[in-house]
């Protein structure tokens, strides 16, 4: 114990010398900046060892870097990098069909893809706020499950990003399947109108006041369990089994910011598809209940599907590629997006 407090070991030396520049310099403290080991030892090696303690020469080589804080996680900044990369991939998806559509259909006219364009546009733009409201609260989950892989162990943690990416479907469509609910029922009454050319309703607005007035708030949940249940199957995968394999892979190791979009893309792309095959089923028959099986219970519509189709019949349409890969994009450019702005 003597000699160690006669010859400190180069640690001592630092923690002494970095607390005497703590107190000469209360900025530095405040910034939370970082003064480099490899400056201190170097530039302050020929002072007064037995002590602990430096003179620090004004013209010494001390390195500073920046400050490390991390941008403090916040819902809507999640919500907006959420809804970003699924606004673009809709976007550039849209143009793509309305310019096939044009050039078979109409190929002299180059200027009905304006008019094209703002047809499609307002209906598939909606699905963007809700993958961003899908981001925003499975981040905002995970915070407050606050299960760590070091701490709790690898399963562990894996079952609370599934419990996070469920939570967070149910949480998301609640919110939203008044507005899906609203516009299914103008759908359905625009067709009634065009084929007997008589409707119930006069607009978005005349939808929600005569529901309202005559179902109430219940009456925008019609449907809703199934509905739900779907959803929060889909998104426990879509998101909690991407989020677990991650570190399986080292995807976020990977110092190549090409290599990182590349193979997050690719295990986004498996991981969708599979979380396609897991609710597809429930989502095919809550669909057909009331077009094909005219059936309004959920079990009696399922068990006449498979005796007349057979089980196949239940993911029929199931191989949507295009929606598969924008579902991996949406991953690969969030994690992007999520490191650009809080640096992990």
């Amino acid at each position: 114990m003597a000699d160690a407090s006669k010859h400190p070991s180069v640690f001592q030396k630092i923690h002494g010398q970095s607390s005497l520049l703590s107190r000469l310099s209360p900025c530095l403290r405040a910034r939370n900046y970082g003064i480099t080991g490899v400056g201190l030892e170097n530039s302050l090696r020929p002072t007064c060892q037995s002590t602990g303690f430096a003179c620090v020469s004004p013209l010494s080589p001390i390195s500073v870097q920046a400050p490390s804080e991390n941008a403090k996680p916040s819902f809507v900044v999640d919500f907006l990098l959420g809804s970003a990369p699924s606004a673009t991939c809709i976007i550039g998806s849209t143009l793509v069909d309305n310019i096939n559509l044009l050039f078979r259909n109409e190929p002299n006219k180059m200027a009905s893809v304006i008019s094209l364009w703002r047809r499609c546009m307002i209906k598939d733009i909606t699905p963007s706020p809700f993958k961003g409201l899908l981001f925003a609260f499975n981040d905002q989950f995970k915070r407050l499950f606050n299960i760590s892989i070091d701490r709790d162990g690898y399963w562990k943690w894996f079952a609370g990003n599934l419990a996070s990416g469920g939570a967070a479907g149910a949480s998301s469509i609640s919110l939203v399947y008044p507005l899906l609910s609203a516009q299914a029922r103008l759908d359905l009454d625009n067709r009634v109108k065009a084929a007997q050319n008589s409707g119930q309703f006069n607009g978005p607005i005349d939808v929600y006041r005569k529901t309202l007035k005559s179902d109430g708030i219940a009456g925008f949940y019609c449907g809703f369990k199934f509905r739900c249940l779907a959803i929060t199957i889909y998104h426990g995968i879509y998101f909690g089994v991407y989020d677990s394999l991650k570190p399986v892979f080292h995807i976020d190791n990977l110092q190549d910011g090409k290599s990182t979009f590349l193979a997050s893309f690719l295990l986004g792309f498996g991981v969708t598809f599979g979380a396609h095959l897991a609710y597809y089923p429930i989502l095919n028959v809550d669909e057909r209940m009331f077009k094909d099986v005219k059936s309004n219970s959920f079990w009696n519509a399922f068990v006449q599907i498979i005796k007349k189709e057979g089980p196949k019949s239940l993911f029929k349409g199931v191989n949507k590629l295009r929606g598969i890969s924008g579902g991996a994009a949406v991953l690969a450019l969030y994690d992007r997006l999520h490191i650009l702005v809080y640096g992990k």
